[in-house]
């Protein structure tokens, strides 16, 4: 395999800033020691075959956001299929509320590794050939 795969232009003409931006904002407003997000594209295509002959094919497409953090030392997670901004400020509230809930059975805090921010971090399924190119 040659080097790491580029994301096509229609995943990062979604507005991945905005809703970086929305659900770590709010996430820092609620007290959160840390907070990521993960926006994600899986993309699914099926054919069918009936005595070795193709019958039926479709295309599919899953987006999805997800919003991580550690609030008071436990972990909270939320995720979603709206790609807004309203809705990444809800994610984060709702994954803080969850870490609150959790607290109560929380027996050790969550310490992080001392480890850098890597803004921007991408990240693509390795492949040798492109499943849709075939």
């Amino acid at each position: 395999m040659s080097g790491p795969r580029a994301l096509d232009e229609s995943f990062l003409a979604l507005p991945l800033s905005a809703l970086t931006d929305a659900a770590l904002t709010r996430a820092v407003d609620l007290g959160c020691e840390h907070a990521d997000i993960r926006v994600e594209r899986i993309r699914t295509q099926n054919i069918s075959l009936r005595d070795a002959r193709p019958e039926a094919f479709s295309d599919g497409e899953d987006l999805g956001l997800a919003v991580r953090v550690v609030h008071e030392g436990t972990w909270g997670f939320a995720a979603g299929v709206v790609l807004t901004a309203a809705e990444a400020v809800r994610l984060a509230e709702e994954a803080v509320a969850v870490a609150t809930v959790s607290a109560a059975v929380n027996t050790d805090r969550v310490e992080l590794a001392p480890e850098p921010v890597y803004p921007d971090a991408t990240w693509v399924s390795d492949y040798e050939l492109d499943p849709f190119d075939v």
